[in-house]
């Protein structure tokens, strides 16, 4: 309907589906240019659908991503990326410009020899580990949810991180202004956008997805969860 009644406006979709396999269900009004699918699951790494650049330089992408350049290019921005999850989600600023300065490190070198290699699950169990002695040493009687994570736990975190990030490896062509569906990862394209180029972003919010999230993960503490 957003498109449909907009036909001056020249949109380009930018669907982050759970798989290469969703069926699309409607055809895009005239005023669509382009349909840039990113399926998160499901593949065996992202450059499999980046059709819109050249196998040689995917190649010289897996060719470039040494340890070396993971640990001096990657891991810094990586590790400022869990601080501000774990210690200040509140910090929108220095979010975004991590996120900028991701996207610009996955332009030049492969996104799964990145993610899957030794130095950054050394650093994510590193700075995860801290954040969870932090938590304990700040409660006195800490209770369950107060605990170093398993094994388990970290390399479950790190896989759905992983999926979620991949958007980041995605070319975006300039536009005027973004609009995000929810207040989720598919809203990680505006906010390079805003913080690369300035571009206006708008919030379409269905349900306070945020909050929802909340009260789910915290079924027995209503009113901290709002």
């Amino acid at each position: 309907a957003l498109m449909r009644n907009t036909p001056d406006v020249r949109w380009t979709l930018l669907p982050l589906m759970m798989n290469p396999h969703v069926e699309q269900k409607f055809d895009p009004p005239p005023n669509v240019r382009k349909v840039i699918n990113v399926p998160l699951w499901g593949i065996e790494e992202p450059s499999e659908f980046s059709s819109d650049i050249p196998f040689g330089q995917l190649y010289d992408r897996k060719r470039r991503t040494s340890v070396e350049v993971i640990e001096g290019e990657f891991l810094p921005a990586f590790r400022d990326l869990l601080r501000v999850i774990c210690t200040d989600p509140a910090d929108s600023p220095a979010l975004g410009r991590v996120f900028v300065t991701l996207e610009d490190y996955f332009r030049r070198h492969d996104y799964n020899e990145t993610f899957k290699s030794r130095p950054v699950w050394l650093a994510f169990k590193q700075e995860v580990e801290a954040y969870a002695h932090r938590l304990m040493t700040r409660n006195a009687r800490p209770g369950p949810e107060h605990q170093l994570p398993s094994i388990f736990d970290l390399t479950e975190c790190l896989r759905w991180l992983y999926h979620f990030l991949i958007v980041l490896t995605v070319r975006i062509p300039k536009v005027s202004v973004t609009h995000s569906t929810a207040a989720a990862f598919c809203g990680i394209p505006c906010i390079t956008a805003r913080v690369r180029n300035g571009t206006p972003m708008i919030l379409t919010e269905h349900g306070v997805y945020l909050g929802e999230q909340y009260l789910f993960l915290r079924p027995g503490d209503p009113v901290r969860a709002v």
